[in-house]
C-alpha cells in the first residue's frame, strides 16, 4: 500500500442499543463526544492525505456545537439530509446544503396528525420532530404493543403518503423502536455517492 494515496473516511455515530437505552432514560444529558474521541478526529482531519466526514442521525445545530470547530472535518446531519463540506475556516459559520431538494412539506402535517392518533393509544410513545424527518417513538410503550401498533402505523403511513416523495422506515427495539418519515433519497449511500 502505498503511503501517498488518499483516503476518504466516513465515521457513523450510531450508537449501541444500550447506550441508547441510557440516552432515553436521561434525556436531560445531550451525548457530546469524549475528549479522546475529539482528539482522533483532529489527528485524521490534520493528515492532509485524508477527508474525513462524520455521519449522524443529529440535527445540524447540534452537530455544529458539538464537532463544528474541528479543521477540515466535513459534517452530514440528519444521516446526510443536511452536509457541511470540509473546511479549515472553522472560526466563521459552518455552510450547509442539502441533499436533495425538500420542495413539498405537507406531508409533515399529515404524518404528524396520524402518529398523534397512535401516540393517543400506545401508551410511553411520543412525536420527534426534526428539520427533515418525522419519528413517532416507542421504545418506552410496552415492547409487544409497541411493535404491533408500529407495524399498523406504517402501514397507515403508506397509505395516505403514498403521493409524496417520502420514505416510511421502520426500526425494531433493538434499533431504538421508531416510525420514522422523511423525504425520498435521504440516505448514508446517496451521502456517499456525493462526496
Amino acid at each position: 500500500l502505498s503511503l501517498t494515496r488518499s483516503l476518504l473516511l466516513f465515521l457513523d455515530t450510531q450508537i449501541d442499543s444500550l447506550t441508547r437505552f441510557q440516552m432515553v432514560k436521561d434525556r436531560a444529558a445531550p451525548s457530546v463526544p469524549t475528549e479522546a474521541m475529539i482528539s482522533t478526529l483532529k489527528g485524521l482531519c490534520e493528515d492532509k492525505r485524508n477527508t474525513v466526514f462524520v455521519v449522524s442521525g443529529k440535527e445540524r445545530h447540534s452537530l455544529t456545537k458539538t464537532l463544528g470547530n474541528i479543521p477540515d472535518l466535513g459534517l452530514a446531519a440528519e444521516h446526510g439530509m443536511f452536509i457541511s463540506w470540509p473546511t479549515s475556516k472553522v472560526a466563521t459559520r459552518r455552510r450547509w446544503e442539502t441533499l436533495v431538494p425538500e420542495t413539498d412539506r405537507t406531508w409533515r402535517s399529515l404524518a404528524i396528525s396520524i402518529m398523534e392518533v397512535y401516540t393517543s393509544r400506545t401508551h410511553g410513545s411520543y412525536i420527534e420532530e426534526t428539520e427533515m424527518k418525522v419519528l413517532w417513538q416507542f421504545r418506552d410503550a410496552d415492547l409487544e404493543f409497541g411493535s404491533l401498533q408500529a407495524k399498523e402505523l406504517e402501514d397507515h403511513l403508506s397509505k395516505y403518503l403514498r403521493s409524496f416523495p417520502v420514505d416510511i422506515l421502520h426500526g425494531g427495539i433493538e434499533e431504538g423502536g421508531y416510525v420514522e418519515v422523511r423525504p425520498r433519497g435521504v440516505n448514508k449511500g446517496v451521502l456517499a455517492m456525493r462526496v
